[in-house]
């Protein structure tokens, strides 16, 4: 996959004033790069980082910090091995290795890494509206249009294809499960309002099917 201008911009612009050699900059992009584009990711994917950047942009207004946003975006599916429990943690770290060695402030590196782990299981382990955001984001895809949801389903699916369909599906049914099981599965009002209805109904749907 061939990336596109516009997240190459935002690596650029990212960093743009920013005291960081351009060989660690260039080293660390490619390596984001390389993970994004492996064969086996089907939806966690550059596609997936663009879709989350758009849906920033469209959102500028409602977040704290843009930078440490950008940077949990780029970062947060970095390592993603789907016979590992361990990808957001790895990724955190990744990410947390990165920022040292770049001397950012502590308390910025913790945010980051955090709003990462957050993901493992979709809840905020930090109080911070960035956080509860940027989860809402990266689960928008539970509330879209059926053909963009099925087409989702079927991209996780050969993401999980080294798991037969017994194991994938009684898996795949506890997660959701445990999605509508939660009294709102979107954080943010703006999210809740423009996804909730929906993300139940793909969900509820695609449980039946399981």
């Amino acid at each position: 996959m061939v990336v596109s201008s516009y997240l190459k911009g935002k690596w650029t612009a990212l960093h743009e004033g920013r005291n960081i050699p351009e060989r660690d900059l260039r080293k660390t992009y490619e390596a984001l790069i390389e993970y994004y584009q492996e064969d086996h990711r089907m939806y966690h994917s550059l596609s997936h980082l663009e879709a989350m950047f758009r849906m920033v942009d469209g959102n500028r207004d409602l977040v704290k910090d843009m930078r440490a946003m950008e940077y949990a975006i780029w970062f947060h599916d970095a390592i993603y091995n789907p016979r590992s429990s361990e990808n957001e943690i790895r990724s955190a770290a990744f990410a947390e290795v990165t920022f040292f060695k770049w001397e950012f402030p502590i308390e910025f590196i913790y945010k980051v890494t955090q709003m990462i782990i957050s993901t493992a299981k979709h809840q905020p382990l930090i109080k911070d509206t960035d956080c509860l955001l940027f989860l809402d984001i990266d689960l928008s895809i539970l509330g879209s249009d059926s053909a963009t949801y099925q087409a989702y389903t079927h991209a996780i699916r050969t993401e999980y294809n080294i798991y037969p369909d017994f194991l994938y599906n009684r898996g795949r049914k506890q997660i959701l499960q445990g999605f509508l099981e939660r009294s709102r599965i979107y954080f943010t009002d703006l999210f809740y309002n423009l996804y909730e209805a929906s993300a139940r109904q793909n969900l509820e749907l695609e449980v039946s099917k399981l």
